[in-house]
């Protein structure tokens, strides 16, 4: 209730602004940032785990926050949806591109109506995994640490660590170099 208050507060103060400065178009656009940023905050304090330094941008979308736990250093892009149920976890220094779906759920096929018949599996995706725009990860995948995955790929099984898939069913293209971290910048 405090948050909701806050946030109350934070928009009459941006509206008394705007009506006595007479500059509405860049109110406009600090009130947008600041709903943004709020609902990015709101959605932290309802995951399961949020780690620090987490970066949620404008449009993403959780269902179930509370079967999700994101690792420290993550980004979701904007526009990505995140359906639980199942749990999702997500490693440390990911990227989630735009549009991109992740979802535990899907229905039974199993000639019954479809209507109320879900089931939920578990994600996980592993450390430093980059999942690109409109890419799309199914029920049950578990992705290995760097790996990456393909603008638009539909990932329907699990991706090895250290490889890039990409089509749809998403598939194997090729290994991510390994680099001696000791020597790298």
């Amino acid at each position: 209730m405090k948050f909701l208050r806050n946030v109350k507060n934070s928009l009459i103060s941006l509206a008394w602004v705007s009506c006595v400065c007479g500059k509405t178009g860049q109110v406009l656009v600090l009130m947008t940032r600041f709903i943004d940023y709020c609902l990015g905050e709101y959605y932290k304090s309802k995951l399961l785990h949020c780690g620090k330094d987490v970066g949620i941008l404008k449009g993403a979308t959780f269902f179930c926050p509370e079967t999700i736990s994101i690792g420290d250093h993550t980004w979701i892009g904007h526009h990505v949806h995140l359906r639980g149920g199942g749990r999702i976890t997500i490693g440390d220094y990911c990227q989630i591109a735009n549009n991109v779906i992740i979802t535990s759920g899907n229905h039974r096929i199993d000639g019954t109506r479809h209507q109320n018949n879900d089931e939920y599996k578990n994600i996980t995706i592993g450390n430093n995994v980059w999942i690109a725009s409109n890419a799309i990860i199914l029920p049950g995948v578990k992705i290995g640490d760097n790996a990456v995955v393909a603008a638009g790929a539909v990932v329907t099984k699990d991706v090895h660590e250290n490889t890039v898939v990409a089509g749809v069913p998403a598939r194997f293209i090729k290994s991510v170099p390994k680099i001696d971290r000791q020597t790298s910048a």
